[in-house]
């Protein structure tokens, strides 16, 4: 079971931070399996693909008709969050853009900071 973050906003890796506020940097990691059945038939097709950014890992099953039966990932350590600061994607790109504007040497506006709580 991976490590969970459970600390402040302002504490969250940028590399997560980034996947968390606009999505991950998908990149196929495998080519895609055949399953078969005993006939050797095709039933069933799966890939992984890898988040470039971070290294989530997104495990698809697919059926014959190329249909999503199943998805599950694989997040690394510190990725998830857990305890007082969960962080949803409207306080991901809050403490995004805060830290690019800091960078930047502009001041945050207000709402910026109260939407990460700090």
């Amino acid at each position: 079971m991976p490590e969970k973050f459970t600390g402040a906003p302002a504490k969250y890796k940028q590399r997560f931070l980034e996947c968390k506020s606009w999505g991950h940097s998908w990149k196929h990691h495998t080519d895609f399996h055949l399953i078969r059945n005993t006939k050797q038939e095709i039933i069933q097709f799966t890939r992984q693909t890898v988040c470039t950014n971070c290294k989530t890992e997104r495990h698809d099953i697919f059926d014959r008709r190329m249909s999503l039966v199943s998805r599950a990932y694989h997040y690394p350590d510190g990725y998830q969050t857990t305890g007082d600061y969960v962080l949803g994607v409207a306080t991901s790109r809050s403490e995004f853009v805060r830290r690019l504007l800091v960078k930047a040497g502009d001041t945050p506006p207000v709402e910026l900071e109260k939407a990460v709580g700090e």
